[in-house]
């Protein structure tokens, strides 16, 4: 025998033996499968779960998205109906008053009641 060699030896076994292991081997194998049959069937069933959750979500964000965009057309409208006056005060265009000798804020209050007539500012 060399160095670094093990020496093998035949172990004879007794012949209840080989059938034992193989009724064992084939009992876990069963029994395995059966587990993981059980686990793929779990997980396609959570899989499928998933997809419904998925198309119920998918369907109530696109309903989401569209009602934002709706808003948002909604505010492009208003906004283009509004002007700003004295960064503060905000006015319909209808009634918007253009004055190019407008008083200071706070002197004299602006009608904004509709009128088709302009308003006119009464000097004293």
């Amino acid at each position: 025998m060399h160095v670094g060699q093990t020496s093998r030896q035949r172990v004879d076994l007794p012949s209840s033996y080989s059938s034992d292991t193989s009724k064992f081997i084939d009992d876990t194998s069963s029994s395995l499968d059966g587990h993981s049959k059980a686990f793929v069937d779990k997980v396609d069933e959570m899989i499928k779960e998933v997809d419904e959750h998925s198309a119920i979500w998918k369907g109530k964000l696109t309903e989401m998205k569209k009602q934002a965009e709706h808003i948002m057309a909604q505010r492009r409208n208003l906004a283009s109906q509004l002007i700003i006056v004295d960064n503060y005060n905000i006015f319909p265009i209808q009634h918007r008053i253009i004055s190019p000798n407008r008083p200071k804020p706070g002197r004299e209050k602006l009608d904004t009641s509709y009128s088709d007539q302009p308003l006119r500012h009464e000097q004293g």
